[in-house]
């Protein structure tokens, strides 16, 4: 699930230098201001949204290949003791 902190975090990390500096106020932004920034710019809001659900993704993707690494070097190792 993505959450308003994702999109902020890819905000500035994608993002040019106003998008950061507007991450950056939107993360001290109650939730009225934080509803006026999302009001006001809902293109680059829902752009830096699929940002994060691409970031999401990855991340999951690389937590299952190193869970799988782990597993077959759990394997090896429990081989090599055998051995």
């Amino acid at each position: 699930m993505i959450t308003d902190y994702d999109v902020l975090a890819a905000m500035e990390r994608f993002g040019g230098s106003f998008v950061a500096s507007l991450s950056r106020a939107a993360r001290m932004a109650d939730s009225v201001n934080l509803a006026k920034i999302k009001a006001t710019w809902p293109e680059l809001w829902a752009e830096c949204e699929d940002m994060a659900r691409i970031e999401e993704q990855r991340h999951d993707a690389a937590l299952i290949r190193q869970g799988a690494g782990d597993a077959m070097h759990t394997k090896l190792a429990g081989n090599e003791v055998k051995a």
